[in-house]
Protein backbone atom coordinates (compact mmCIF):
# COMPACT_ATOMS: atom_id res chain seq x y z
CA UNK A 1 0.00 0.00 0.00
CA UNK A 2 1.03 3.70 -0.64
CA UNK A 3 0.28 7.01 0.14
CA UNK A 4 -0.63 9.62 -3.18
CA UNK A 5 -0.05 13.14 -1.95
CA UNK A 6 -3.86 13.63 -1.13
CA UNK A 7 -3.18 11.43 1.53
CA UNK A 8 -5.30 8.62 0.42
CA UNK A 9 -4.08 4.89 0.49
CA UNK A 10 -3.68 3.25 -3.19
CA UNK A 11 -3.65 -0.57 -3.61
CA UNK A 12 -4.67 -2.93 -1.29
CA UNK A 13 -3.04 -4.66 1.72
CA UNK A 14 -1.62 -7.89 0.07
CA UNK A 15 0.06 -9.81 3.20
CA UNK A 16 -1.28 -10.82 6.45
CA UNK A 17 -0.68 -8.11 9.56
CA UNK A 18 1.54 -10.47 11.36
CA UNK A 19 4.28 -10.48 8.83
CA UNK A 20 4.02 -6.54 8.59
CA UNK A 21 4.19 -6.16 11.79
CA UNK A 22 6.44 -3.55 14.10
CA UNK A 23 7.94 -4.71 17.23
CA UNK A 24 7.95 -0.76 18.19
CA UNK A 25 4.39 -0.90 17.68
CA UNK A 26 2.60 -4.24 17.50
CA UNK A 27 -1.12 -4.94 16.43
CA UNK A 28 -1.80 -5.39 20.42
CA UNK A 29 -0.73 -2.52 21.43
CA UNK A 30 -2.95 -0.75 18.41
CA UNK A 31 -6.19 -2.87 18.86
CA UNK A 32 -6.11 -3.85 22.46
CA UNK A 33 -7.02 -7.55 21.31
CA UNK A 34 -7.29 -9.93 18.52
CA UNK A 35 -8.15 -8.56 15.01
CA UNK A 36 -8.40 -10.27 11.44
CA UNK A 37 -5.03 -10.88 9.43
CA UNK A 38 -5.76 -9.18 6.90
CA UNK A 39 -6.41 -5.51 7.31
CA UNK A 40 -8.04 -2.94 4.77
CA UNK A 41 -6.51 0.08 3.79
CA UNK A 42 -8.55 2.76 6.03
CA UNK A 43 -7.17 0.09 9.25
CA UNK A 44 -3.33 0.00 7.97
CA UNK A 45 -3.23 3.91 7.28
CA UNK A 46 -5.17 3.97 10.92
CA UNK A 47 -1.99 2.01 12.61
CA UNK A 48 0.83 3.70 10.63
CA UNK A 49 -0.83 7.05 11.76
CA UNK A 50 -1.34 5.92 15.20
CA UNK A 51 2.10 4.83 15.56
CA UNK A 52 3.47 8.29 14.86
CA UNK A 53 1.15 9.64 17.74
CA UNK A 54 1.82 7.47 19.94
CA UNK A 55 5.94 7.56 19.16
CA UNK A 56 4.89 11.41 19.24
CA UNK A 57 6.67 12.55 15.99
CA UNK A 58 3.35 13.53 14.23
CA UNK A 59 3.60 16.76 14.60
CA UNK A 60 7.03 16.74 12.99
CA UNK A 61 5.59 15.59 9.42
CA UNK A 62 4.05 18.08 7.08
CA UNK A 63 1.84 16.09 3.97
CA UNK A 64 0.88 17.91 1.09
CA UNK A 65 4.52 19.39 0.75
CA UNK A 66 6.65 18.36 -2.20
CA UNK A 67 10.35 18.81 -2.66
CA UNK A 68 11.17 20.16 -5.56
CA UNK A 69 14.91 20.26 -5.46
CA UNK A 70 17.54 19.25 -3.56
CA UNK A 71 21.38 20.72 -3.92
CA UNK A 72 24.75 20.03 -1.85
CA UNK A 73 26.93 22.33 -0.66
CA UNK A 74 30.33 20.39 -0.12
CA UNK A 75 31.90 24.00 1.66
CA UNK A 76 28.80 24.09 4.23
CA UNK A 77 28.15 19.96 4.01
CA UNK A 78 24.64 21.07 3.94
CA UNK A 79 21.43 20.20 1.58
CA UNK A 80 19.67 23.13 0.44
CA UNK A 81 15.80 21.62 -0.16
CA UNK A 82 13.20 23.79 -2.20
CA UNK A 83 9.58 22.74 -0.71
CA UNK A 84 6.10 23.74 -2.32
CA UNK A 85 3.48 23.81 -0.11
CA UNK A 86 0.46 22.16 -2.08
CA UNK A 87 -2.44 23.50 -0.55
CA UNK A 88 -0.70 27.00 -0.32
CA UNK A 89 0.95 27.71 -3.02
CA UNK A 90 3.98 29.01 -1.54
CA UNK A 91 8.27 27.42 -1.79
CA UNK A 92 10.00 27.76 1.00
CA UNK A 93 13.64 26.95 1.20
CA UNK A 94 15.40 24.52 3.66
CA UNK A 95 18.72 23.11 4.92
CA UNK A 96 19.44 20.06 6.57
CA UNK A 97 22.81 18.23 7.55
CA UNK A 98 21.60 14.67 6.66
CA UNK A 99 19.02 13.68 3.77
CA UNK A 100 16.82 10.47 4.11
CA UNK A 101 15.24 9.94 0.80
CA UNK A 102 11.81 7.74 1.89
CA UNK A 103 9.52 8.19 -1.38
CA UNK A 104 9.87 4.33 -2.27
CA UNK A 105 9.77 3.19 -6.00
CA UNK A 106 6.23 1.75 -5.95
CA UNK A 107 5.07 4.98 -7.18
CA UNK A 108 6.45 6.21 -10.90
CA UNK A 109 4.80 3.80 -13.48
CA UNK A 110 7.14 1.11 -15.69
CA UNK A 111 5.05 1.60 -19.04
CA UNK A 112 5.84 -1.13 -21.53
CA UNK A 113 5.60 -0.90 -25.00
CA UNK A 114 3.16 -2.91 -26.64
CA UNK A 115 2.83 -2.87 -30.62
CA UNK A 116 -0.67 -1.30 -31.33
CA UNK A 117 -1.53 -0.57 -28.23
CA UNK A 118 -2.76 2.82 -28.82
CA UNK A 119 -5.13 1.24 -31.40
CA UNK A 120 -7.34 -0.11 -28.05
CA UNK A 121 -10.62 1.40 -28.37
CA UNK A 122 -11.30 0.60 -24.62
CA UNK A 123 -9.50 1.74 -21.01
CA UNK A 124 -5.95 1.80 -20.94
CA UNK A 125 -4.31 2.57 -17.59
CA UNK A 126 -1.42 1.69 -14.80
CA UNK A 127 -1.76 -0.34 -11.74
CA UNK A 128 -1.67 2.82 -10.37
CA UNK A 129 -4.26 4.47 -11.68
CA UNK A 130 -6.19 1.74 -10.57
CA UNK A 131 -9.43 2.88 -7.81
CA UNK A 132 -12.19 1.54 -8.20
CA UNK A 133 -13.05 -2.31 -9.12
CA UNK A 134 -16.72 -1.55 -9.47
CA UNK A 135 -16.02 -0.02 -12.80
CA UNK A 136 -14.86 -3.31 -14.34
CA UNK A 137 -18.71 -4.43 -13.99
CA UNK A 138 -19.81 -6.72 -16.65
CA UNK A 139 -16.28 -5.91 -18.47
CA UNK A 140 -13.44 -8.46 -19.40
CA UNK A 141 -10.20 -7.23 -17.61
CA UNK A 142 -6.51 -7.59 -19.13
CA UNK A 143 -3.36 -7.62 -16.55
CA UNK A 144 -0.38 -7.19 -18.12
CA UNK A 145 2.09 -8.96 -15.23
CA UNK A 146 1.09 -11.26 -12.79
CA UNK A 147 2.61 -10.23 -9.98
CA UNK A 148 1.18 -9.33 -6.74
CA UNK A 149 -0.83 -6.39 -8.84
CA UNK A 150 -1.85 -7.89 -10.97
CA UNK A 151 -3.57 -10.80 -9.12
CA UNK A 152 -4.86 -8.52 -6.53
CA UNK A 153 -6.45 -6.46 -9.58
CA UNK A 154 -7.83 -9.52 -11.40
CA UNK A 155 -9.19 -10.88 -8.22
CA UNK A 156 -10.74 -7.60 -6.81
CA UNK A 157 -12.53 -6.67 -10.37
CA UNK A 158 -14.15 -10.05 -10.73
CA UNK A 159 -15.48 -9.83 -7.18
CA UNK A 160 -16.68 -6.40 -7.69
CA UNK A 161 -18.91 -7.55 -10.98
CA UNK A 162 -16.50 -8.14 -13.94
CA UNK A 163 -17.18 -11.00 -16.06
CA UNK A 164 -14.20 -12.29 -15.97
CA UNK A 165 -9.79 -11.46 -15.97
CA UNK A 166 -6.57 -12.98 -17.88
CA UNK A 167 -3.60 -12.08 -16.50
CA UNK A 168 -0.59 -12.32 -18.99
CA UNK A 169 3.44 -13.23 -17.54
CA UNK A 170 6.55 -11.97 -19.12
CA UNK A 171 8.57 -14.67 -17.64
CA UNK A 172 6.59 -17.46 -16.20
CA UNK A 173 3.65 -18.90 -15.45
CA UNK A 174 2.55 -18.22 -11.59
CA UNK A 175 1.58 -20.65 -9.09
CA UNK A 176 -1.51 -19.66 -8.28
CA UNK A 177 -4.98 -21.75 -8.18
CA UNK A 178 -6.75 -19.31 -10.00
CA UNK A 179 -10.71 -18.89 -9.32
CA UNK A 180 -12.65 -20.31 -12.36
CA UNK A 181 -13.56 -16.88 -14.01
CA UNK A 182 -10.03 -15.92 -14.43
CA UNK A 183 -7.05 -17.43 -16.73
CA UNK A 184 -3.44 -16.78 -17.24
CA UNK A 185 -1.25 -16.47 -20.82
CA UNK A 186 2.04 -15.81 -21.50
CA UNK A 187 2.72 -12.35 -22.56
CA UNK A 188 1.19 -9.93 -24.92
CA UNK A 189 2.48 -10.17 -28.73
CA UNK A 190 0.49 -7.06 -29.90
CA UNK A 191 -2.44 -5.52 -29.98
CA UNK A 192 -5.01 -4.75 -33.41
CA UNK A 193 -7.56 -2.85 -32.58
CA UNK A 194 -10.00 -4.26 -29.88
CA UNK A 195 -7.98 -7.62 -30.58
CA UNK A 196 -5.22 -9.13 -27.97
CA UNK A 197 -2.85 -11.26 -29.40
CA UNK A 198 -0.78 -13.13 -27.41
CA UNK A 199 2.77 -14.96 -28.35
CA UNK A 200 1.26 -18.56 -27.76
CA UNK A 201 -1.07 -17.47 -30.53
CA UNK A 202 -4.56 -17.22 -28.84
CA UNK A 203 -6.40 -13.61 -28.80
CA UNK A 204 -8.71 -11.87 -26.86
CA UNK A 205 -10.80 -8.94 -26.59
CA UNK A 206 -10.92 -7.28 -23.74
CA UNK A 207 -13.04 -4.20 -22.72
CA UNK A 208 -10.13 -2.54 -20.02
CA UNK A 209 -6.42 -3.48 -20.12
CA UNK A 210 -4.73 -2.96 -17.23
CA UNK A 211 -0.72 -1.99 -16.80
CA UNK A 212 0.33 -4.25 -13.86
CA UNK A 213 4.41 -3.72 -14.61
CA UNK A 214 5.81 -2.43 -11.90
CA UNK A 215 7.62 0.71 -11.30
CA UNK A 216 10.75 2.10 -11.90
CA UNK A 217 13.23 4.30 -9.76
CA UNK A 218 12.24 8.22 -9.79
CA UNK A 219 13.86 10.82 -8.61
CA UNK A 220 13.22 14.01 -10.04
CA UNK A 221 13.94 15.98 -7.10
CA UNK A 222 17.90 15.41 -6.76
CA UNK A 223 20.70 15.71 -8.79
CA UNK A 224 22.71 13.20 -10.89
CA UNK A 225 25.30 12.95 -7.98
CA UNK A 226 22.99 12.32 -6.04
CA UNK A 227 20.55 9.92 -7.39
CA UNK A 228 19.97 6.09 -7.40
CA UNK A 229 19.83 4.52 -10.94
CA UNK A 230 18.61 1.18 -10.40
CA UNK A 231 16.59 -1.99 -11.61
CA UNK A 232 14.03 -2.70 -9.13
CA UNK A 233 16.41 -5.08 -7.12
CA UNK A 234 16.95 -6.76 -3.77
CA UNK A 235 20.43 -4.79 -2.96
CA UNK A 236 20.76 -1.93 -5.54
CA UNK A 237 24.03 -0.12 -6.48
CA UNK A 238 26.27 2.04 -4.53
CA UNK A 239 24.36 1.83 -0.98
CA UNK A 240 26.00 0.73 1.67
CA UNK A 241 23.97 -1.53 4.34
CA UNK A 242 21.13 -0.56 1.84
CA UNK A 243 20.92 2.64 2.55
CA UNK A 244 23.76 4.91 3.03
CA UNK A 245 25.02 6.63 -0.22
CA UNK A 246 28.10 5.92 -0.83
CA UNK A 247 29.09 8.99 -2.56
CA UNK A 248 27.76 11.39 0.16
CA UNK A 249 27.18 9.36 3.62
CA UNK A 250 24.89 12.06 4.92
CA UNK A 251 22.25 10.95 2.37
CA UNK A 252 20.39 7.86 3.46
CA UNK A 253 17.77 5.89 1.25
CA UNK A 254 15.00 3.77 2.91
CA UNK A 255 13.19 1.31 1.62
CA UNK A 256 14.84 1.35 -2.55
CA UNK A 257 15.09 -2.80 -2.64
CA UNK A 258 12.69 -4.80 -4.15
CA UNK A 259 10.70 -5.88 -0.70
CA UNK A 260 9.62 -9.25 0.74
CA UNK A 261 9.39 -7.87 4.08
CA UNK A 262 8.19 -4.02 3.80
CA UNK A 263 7.63 -2.27 6.88
CA UNK A 264 9.74 -4.32 9.18
CA UNK A 265 12.38 -3.66 6.95
CA UNK A 266 12.05 0.16 6.62
CA UNK A 267 11.67 0.46 10.34
CA UNK A 268 14.82 -1.17 10.67
CA UNK A 269 16.82 1.02 8.32
CA UNK A 270 14.97 3.95 9.49
CA UNK A 271 16.62 3.57 13.21
CA UNK A 272 19.88 2.23 11.41
CA UNK A 273 20.39 5.22 9.82
CA UNK A 274 19.20 7.11 12.94
CA UNK A 275 21.91 5.78 15.10
CA UNK A 276 24.32 7.38 12.69
CA UNK A 277 23.18 10.50 12.51
CA UNK A 278 22.90 10.63 16.29
CA UNK A 279 26.70 9.08 16.15
CA UNK A 280 25.86 5.55 17.43
CA UNK A 281 27.15 3.90 14.17
CA UNK A 282 30.09 4.85 12.67
CA UNK A 283 30.44 4.51 8.87
CA UNK A 284 33.49 3.34 7.82
CA UNK A 285 35.85 4.20 4.97
CA UNK A 286 34.67 4.36 1.34
CA UNK A 287 37.29 1.14 0.83
CA UNK A 288 35.50 -0.72 3.42
CA UNK A 289 32.11 0.29 2.44
CA UNK A 290 32.69 -1.10 -1.13
CA UNK A 291 34.01 -4.56 0.55
CA UNK A 292 30.49 -4.36 2.59
CA UNK A 293 28.59 -3.83 -0.61
CA UNK A 294 30.17 -6.28 -2.72
CA UNK A 295 29.91 -9.04 -0.18
CA UNK A 296 26.22 -8.52 -0.24
CA UNK A 297 25.84 -8.74 -4.11
CA UNK A 298 27.88 -11.56 -4.72
CA UNK A 299 25.07 -13.13 -2.00
CA UNK A 300 22.68 -11.87 -4.06
CA UNK A 301 24.18 -13.11 -7.40
CA UNK A 302 24.99 -16.76 -5.90
CA UNK A 303 21.69 -17.77 -3.38
CA UNK A 304 18.99 -16.35 -5.20
CA UNK A 305 17.58 -19.32 -6.90
CA UNK A 306 13.69 -19.08 -6.61
CA UNK A 307 10.95 -17.14 -4.42
CA UNK A 308 12.30 -18.66 -0.80
CA UNK A 309 15.62 -17.71 -1.14
CA UNK A 310 14.51 -14.47 -2.31
CA UNK A 311 13.35 -13.90 1.38
CA UNK A 312 16.14 -15.41 2.72
CA UNK A 313 18.44 -13.37 1.56
CA UNK A 314 16.38 -10.08 2.84
CA UNK A 315 15.66 -11.87 6.48
CA UNK A 316 19.32 -12.14 6.29
CA UNK A 317 19.98 -8.62 5.03
CA UNK A 318 17.33 -7.14 7.61
CA UNK A 319 18.87 -9.61 10.69
CA UNK A 320 21.88 -8.29 9.88
CA UNK A 321 21.35 -4.67 10.43
CA UNK A 322 18.90 -5.43 13.80
CA UNK A 323 22.65 -6.67 14.94
CA UNK A 324 24.04 -3.29 14.69
CA UNK A 325 21.12 -1.93 17.00
CA UNK A 326 21.29 -2.77 20.82
CA UNK A 327 18.11 -0.54 21.77
CA UNK A 328 15.67 -1.84 19.26
CA UNK A 329 13.04 -4.49 20.52
CA UNK A 330 13.85 -7.31 18.38
CA UNK A 331 16.74 -9.63 17.25
CA UNK A 332 17.73 -11.64 14.54
CA UNK A 333 16.68 -14.50 15.77
CA UNK A 334 13.38 -12.91 15.92
CA UNK A 335 13.95 -11.17 12.29
CA UNK A 336 14.08 -15.01 11.14
CA UNK A 337 10.55 -16.37 13.12
CA UNK A 338 8.76 -13.50 11.53
CA UNK A 339 10.63 -13.92 8.18
CA UNK A 340 9.26 -17.75 8.37
CA UNK A 341 5.85 -16.63 8.90
CA UNK A 342 6.51 -15.04 5.45
CA UNK A 343 7.52 -17.85 3.96
CA UNK A 344 4.02 -20.01 5.54
CA UNK A 345 1.83 -17.12 4.25
CA UNK A 346 3.46 -17.71 0.71
CA UNK A 347 3.14 -21.36 0.91
CA UNK A 348 -0.40 -20.75 1.77
CA UNK A 349 -0.79 -18.42 -0.73
CA UNK A 350 0.15 -20.58 -3.36
CA UNK A 351 -2.05 -24.04 -2.15
CA UNK A 352 -5.59 -22.25 -1.90
CA UNK A 353 -7.75 -20.56 -4.14
CA UNK A 354 -5.93 -17.07 -4.51
CA UNK A 355 -9.66 -15.49 -3.88
CA UNK A 356 -9.68 -17.34 -0.48
CA UNK A 357 -6.22 -15.90 0.79
CA UNK A 358 -7.42 -13.02 2.71
CA UNK A 359 -9.36 -15.61 5.05
CA UNK A 360 -6.61 -16.92 6.71
CA UNK A 361 -5.28 -16.41 9.91
CA UNK A 362 -1.94 -15.97 11.40
CA UNK A 363 0.34 -15.16 15.21
CA UNK A 364 1.90 -12.88 15.98
CA UNK A 365 5.32 -13.26 16.63
CA UNK A 366 6.12 -10.40 18.77
CA UNK A 367 2.88 -10.94 21.36
CA UNK A 368 1.66 -14.60 20.52
CA UNK A 369 -1.42 -13.38 19.50
CA UNK A 370 -3.73 -15.15 16.91
CA UNK A 371 -5.63 -13.58 14.60
CA UNK A 372 -9.22 -14.01 14.96
CA UNK A 373 -11.20 -14.83 11.72
CA UNK A 374 -12.95 -12.00 9.76
CA UNK A 375 -16.40 -11.58 10.84
CA UNK A 376 -17.43 -11.22 6.63
CA UNK A 377 -15.47 -13.58 4.14
CA UNK A 378 -13.43 -11.41 1.93
CA UNK A 379 -15.23 -11.98 -1.28
CA UNK A 380 -18.59 -10.92 0.46
CA UNK A 381 -16.97 -8.04 1.97
CA UNK A 382 -17.68 -4.98 -0.18
CA UNK A 383 -16.44 -2.07 2.51
CA UNK A 384 -13.06 -1.14 1.61
CA UNK A 385 -14.00 2.67 1.13
CA UNK A 386 -10.79 5.39 0.44
CA UNK A 387 -9.09 7.21 3.20
CA UNK A 388 -7.09 10.14 4.18
CA UNK A 389 -4.88 9.84 6.20
CA UNK A 390 -3.53 13.37 6.37
CA UNK A 391 -7.30 14.61 7.96
CA UNK A 392 -8.30 11.14 9.32
CA UNK A 393 -11.24 10.60 7.55
CA UNK A 394 -13.27 9.10 4.66
CA UNK A 395 -12.30 11.08 1.20
CA UNK A 396 -14.16 10.35 -2.29
CA UNK A 397 -12.10 9.67 -4.78
CA UNK A 398 -12.23 12.26 -7.48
Amino acid sequence: MTIDRKGRPLGAVQVAKEIQELPTYTFLEHYGGPSPSYMKRKEMADYIAARAEKKRVRHFIKFRHQVQDVTYDAATRQFRVKIHDLAAGSTTIDTADFLFVCTGHYWFPCLPKIEGLQSFPGKVLHSKDFKDAKEMKGQHVLCVGNHYSGEDIAITCVKYGATGATVCYRTQRSENIWPANIDERPNVQRVEGQTVHFIDGSTLQPDTIILCTGYLHHYPFLPEPLRLEAANDLYPPNLYKGIVWQKNNQLFYIGAQDQAFSLPMIDVQAHYARDIVVGRIKVPSAAEQEKDIQTWLQKKATEIKDANSFMSFQFAYVADLVSSLPDYPSTPAKVWEQGEQLRAWYADKISHCLADMRNHTYTSVHTGLQGKKPPVMWQDDFTDESYDIVQGGVEADN
